[in-house]
């Protein structure tokens, strides 16, 4: 009679099986070594990125909080601008030597913290509505971080990109999304993310298509720099593999 093995989860893997499962998704293949090694060094910093986001203000939030910027450096002007005040302001110890600076930047302050106000709320000055947090317009999604690494990767394997509905990535994508978590033990990090995690559990349908998107985004210029990065570090590894290789056969 066989026995039945019990199903491997991610909570019984050692940390570095988990990130050899991601490689082998990656490479189709038994991975190597220097890859698992890449990937299980930058894998906390998906969840810091996660840990990140969670901590942002809701939009309504951070609405309030740049029209009190916006009021803060009106109050300044007006002040700065005031003769009374003034006079007493350069006094201590003496005339303040860039007022002119001051002003400029200020009132630059309030133009900002209007604009962004404005990418905010809807024509009619409303909140947008939605469940996702307030985020400035050049910032990327974390999971579009987590799939570019596994895109990044991907290219230096294979020598392209994996296609947005690739379930291979998707699955590869999804196990450094949420398996990292299980094995990172810094606090108060790991309470945020796995709060935030008990929330996406809850939600509906097929986990692996959501990927589609953040694949489709993994490409956008904005993240170049953060991909240029990774494939140094995958460069280095592997050098310093093939080195260590050649040594032993020496």
């Amino acid at each position: 009679m066989n026995e039945q093995r019990p199903a491997i989860t991610i909570d019984s893997c050692s940390d570095e099986v988990i990130y050899e499962i991601i490689a082998r998704k990656i490479t189709k293949a038994d991975p190597p070594a220097w890859l698992v090694a890449s990937l299980k060094r930058w894998g906390p910093g998906v969840i810091m990125s996660r840990a990140i986001a969670a901590w942002q203000p809701t939009r309504a939030e951070m609405k309030q909080k740049l029209q009190g910027v916006k009021n803060a450096a009106q109050t300044l002007i007006v002040a700065l601008n005031d003769g009374a005040i003034r006079g007493f302001l350069d006094e201590a110890p003496q005339q303040i030597p860039y007022h002119g600076q001051m002003d400029m930047m200020l009132r630059d302050l309030v133009r900002r913290a209007d604009e962004s106000v404005g990418s905010l709320v809807t024509k009619d000055g409303r909140t947008k509505a939605g469940r996702n947090k307030a985020m400035p317009r050049r910032a990327s999604h974390p999971k579009t971080e987590c799939a570019a690494l596994i895109a990044e990767a991907w290219l230096f394997i294979h020598g392209v990109d994996p296609v947005p509905k690739n379930r291979e990535a998707a699955t590869a994508a999804e196990m450094l999304w949420t398996g990292s978590v299980k094995k990172f033990s810094l606090e108060p990090v790991k309470t945020i993310v796995e709060g935030v995690i008990v929330q996406e559990t809850k939600s509906w349908g097929d986990k692996l298509s959501g990927w589609r998107h953040h694949f489709k985004l993994a490409k956008d210029p904005a993240l170049a720099n953060f991909r240029q990065e990774f494939r140094r570090h995958l460069n280095e590894d592997r050098h310093r593999s093939n080195l260590h290789a050649g040594e032993e056969l020496e």
